[in-house]
């Protein structure tokens, strides 16, 4: 459904890439099988299904995911083996969200700097929150969403999304 979804996106004027968000497994790849096909390979032909499909339609496409950041663990958890995924995806966004891992600054830039090395050749954009934490969904100073994305940048990496939540009240 989603790979078809994709293609009628496709037939749109002025798409010029595509996003999947939440293309894992919640924390639960290592207790799937099915057959030879393990959790993380299930991921992986999937967005090698899904990209190829895609690419047939509009070969300039650009195809990105959200992945989580914890590294090493991600595919044993998530299903989403970074290394392999880089292989199909042009652009692979680490949610370096540093409010729900209570972390800073130099994490974010440490972990988008491991992504970056491991997801060739997708490029890297951090995908960074804006606000303190799920727990605590009061937005983030400029001032600190600034020093975020200036870190990133020193750092050298190639590109920057800000991933922007919208809060609804009621």
């Amino acid at each position: 459904q989603i790979i078809e979804r994709g293609k009628k996106a496709l037939k749109l004027n002025h798409i010029s890439g595509l996003h999947l968000d939440y293309v894992r497994y919640p924390g639960t790849a290592y207790k799937y099988k099915y057959g030879k096909v393990n959790g993380t390979n299930a991921i992986t032909s999937f967005v090698k299904k899904a990209t190829t499909e895609w690419k047939k339609i509009n070969s300039k496409l650009i195809i990105s995911a959200a992945v989580m950041p914890e590294q090493e663990s991600n595919a044993y958890y998530y299903g989403q083996d970074v290394t392999a995924l880089g292989k199909y995806l042009d652009v692979i966004v680490p949610m370096v969200y540093k409010g729900n891992y209570n972390s800073g600054t130099n994490w974010i830039v440490n972990t988008c700097q491991w992504f970056a090395e491991k997801s060739k050749p997708a490029k890297v954009w951090c995908g960074l929150q804006t606000y303190r934490s799920d727990d605590n969904p009061v937005a983030l100073p400029a001032h600190e969403m600034k020093a975020d994305v200036n870190a990133v940048i020193k750092a050298g990496l190639p590109a920057v999304e800000v991933v922007f939540t919208v809060l609804h009240a009621g």
